[in-house]
């Protein structure tokens, strides 16, 4: 648990009740109790939801390291900035199906955006979802 929290930037706060923790702090111990036992394998969900943008690199950062050391994450996020930054890969789900697998670049690629701005990634997105409904009629 030490090294965890060390790990994750939390030592100093080991005695801290939770609800006295910043919403960043929170992340970051959440990522460290997901770590417990070091799978191979953590998920997580809507990992920044509700951070500041301090927080929010604190934690991309603190997932970037682990990544590095070889730990897999699956996130589940409608945060395409936090797809972009910190996944190899990712699957656009819609209705229950998997419409799209592969790399940002790959879907820029399938979907260009009408100009190169911060925003490529989410054009691109929408883009492929506007044309998902025009073929199938039944993405939400």
């Amino acid at each position: 648990v030490a090294d965890l929290l060390d790990a994750v930037g939390l030592s100093s706060h080991r005695n801290r009740p939770f609800s006295k923790l910043s919403g960043g702090q929170k992340q970051r111990l959440s990522i460290a109790l997901a770590l417990i036992g070091t799978p191979d394998i953590v998920v997580l969900d809507e990992l920044t939801t509700g951070v500041d943008p301090e927080g929010r690199r604190e934690v991309w950062r603190l997932v970037e390291g682990f990544k590095e050391q070889g730990t897999t994450f699956i996130l589940v996020s409608h945060d395409l900035d936090e797809i972009d930054r910190l996944c190899d890969r990712f699957a656009i789900i819609a209705d229950g199906r998997t419409r799209f697998v592969g790399t940002s670049d790959d879907l820029m690629r399938r979907y260009p955006p009408p100009s190169p701005s911060r925003w490529a990634l989410e054009d691109s997105y929408v883009a492929f979802l506007s044309d998902a409904r025009q073929k199938e009629g039944t993405i939400q």
